[in-house]
């Protein structure tokens, strides 16, 4: 009777350890994909908005909803927000009509507090919690507008507080639109024939250069240059407001951002080699991180590079605990056989870097010129720098006679460059 008993325990013991193991699956798999899809609540600032059934303007409207309203949003598409309707319908919202879109009117202003005690709320209401309490005097920045509210940073901290208790410096940015003027923001900014950025350039405006507005389409703005031509500039790189002219660089979102630039191999380490034996990976990459390195750096950007040279890279020193806001490896890939391989993939090292990879892969997709292959994860054993967000950039394959007739033309490394700077200029302005 002994053996039957002892076989019942050994059964139960398997059952319970196999229930734990299942248990402990399930939150491992959950925590895995809540961080592939961070949720975030975002405010509606335009006074009406639309979610469609796709993310695409032309797709059918689900649902209409005003300013204020407030929504949870669970994954990110380019310029769009994956939402849920009030039915629990999935849909898509423009990006630019919420708090964490693009600069809406009256944005990015200087403002001091001219109330005592300001409460800063977390939600643009009176009910809402309260984050911290503001003392009259108070310097702050406005990031976005509603009826009676105004959102605005100060120390870092975003939150809410009553229009009513602020004194604002400079005109709004659509104060100064009632003027018909827009005014260029970065260095060397070009001016479109047609509103896409692969059109050809009518000229290139320095910054700050004055532009008459004319009227906006999608997200570029047609513009009458000086010399009388009508063209078109991207509204990321334009401003109603008159730019600072001691800091060119105040309102690119990448003016604060530094930016490892790691080319891969070099020294002993060659890498791979084109098929006629004459273009060497370590070569082509320190070349592709200078054209990238002078994009960058105009846009105010501080960029470092792990060489200078075919030595061995070393990553920059940093401070105990710090960080970069940004580690890219650049590299170009090479397959078992020759001409079996095309196309540039960008590899994340973190889940929440993949929006981040998705916004600069969408740029490259669009101008390079050899087939894009998309965006995959890698490991985070394999992040050059484990705290720093990262990227590797695989920009073409060194043993396709293709590819390298490409990637070896100045063409190509200045339009990847300017196509890699649009991308992050897309994620940061929107963070």
């Amino acid at each position: 009777m002994e053996l039957p008993e002892k076989q019942n325990q050994i059964k139960l013991l398997f059952l319970t350890s196999m229930a734990l193991l299942a248990i402990a699956l399930l939150v491992t798999l959950g925590l895995s994909f809540s961080n592939l899809n961070p949720t975030k609540n975002v405010i509606i600032l335009s006074e009406t908005a639309e979610i469609k059934s796709s993310p695409s303007k032309n797709a059918k409207t689900i649902q209409e909803l005003h300013q204020g309203d407030m929504l949870q949003v669970s994954n990110q598409k380019q310029h769009w927000y994956k939402v849920k309707t009030d039915k629990k319908q999935t849909g898509w919202l423009k990006t630019t009509q919420t708090n964490f879109g693009e600069p809406m009117p009256g944005t990015k202003q200087n403002a001091v507090i001219s109330e005592k005690k300001v409460p800063l709320t977390l939600k643009p209401n009176n009910e809402s919690n309260v984050i911290q309490t503001l003392k009259k005097g108070s310097k702050v920045i406005v990031t976005a507008e509603l009826t009676g509210w105004t959102q605005i940073t100060y120390n870092k901290v975003q939150g809410w507080v009553p229009s009513t208790s602020l004194k604002k410096h400079g005109k709004k940015d659509g104060e100064a639109a009632l003027e018909n003027k827009v005014y260029t923001r970065q260095k060397g900014t070009a001016i479109r024939k047609e509103p896409k950025q692969t059109s050809d350039t009518l000229s290139v405006a320095p910054y700050g250069e004055k532009l008459i507005f004319l009227s906006q389409v999608d997200d570029w703005y047609q513009v009458l240059t000086d010399d009388k031509k009508v063209g078109y500039v991207p509204n990321w790189v334009a401003t109603f407001s008159k730019p600072s002219k001691t800091d060119p660089y105040q309102i690119s979102p990448l003016a604060d951002k530094t930016i490892v630039l790691d080319p891969g191999h070099g020294g002993k380490d060659k890498g791979a080699t084109s098929n006629n034996g004459e273009v060497k990976e370590a070569t082509l990459t320190l070349a592709t991180a200078n054209y990238i390195k002078k994009a960058l750096e105009e846009t105010g950007a501080k960029v470092l590079l792990t060489r200078t040279d075919d030595s061995e890279p070393k990553m920059p020193n940093k401070k105990k605990g710090a960080k970069f806001d940004l580690v890219i490896s650049l590299h170009y890939d090479s397959s078992g056989t020759d001409d079996g391989a095309t196309g540039t993939t960008v590899y994340y090292h973190h889940a929440s870097d993949q929006v981040l990879a998705q916004a600069v892969n969408t740029e490259l997709a669009q101008v390079l010129t050899i087939p894009n292959r998309g965006i995959e994860a890698g490991t985070a054993e394999d992040a050059p720098d484990g705290e720093s967000s990262s990227l590797r950039l695989d920009l073409g394959y060194m043993n396709n006679d293709s590819d390298v007739r490409e990637f070896i033309t100045k063409t190509y490394q200045e339009d990847l460059a300017k196509s890699l700077t649009k991308g992050l200029m897309t994620y940061y302005e929107i963070r």
